[in-house]
């Protein structure tokens, strides 16, 4: 699927303590939350948009983290 492949390699081209973040419907929230957890993203949120709906999913790369592993 489409945003992990856009987790995964975001790990290539983020520098540490750098953020990603997915704009998404609001039912992807939490799924996008769970895969940057599992990739190693800290200090994952979810924004809420105008109306109050979850919107953006945030995550920074741990400088922790080598996916060349």
């Amino acid at each position: 699927d489409l945003i992990r492949i856009i987790i995964e390699s975001s790990l290539d081209y983020l520098n540490d303590n750098h953020y990603l973040l997915i704009e998404a419907g609001p039912q992807q929230a939490e799924i996008i939350a769970g895969l940057m957890k599992s990739h190693g993203f800290e200090d994952v949120e979810i924004s809420k948009d105008l109306a109050g709906r979850n919107r953006v999913t945030s995550g920074r790369k741990s400088g922790r983290y080598n996916n060349k592993i």
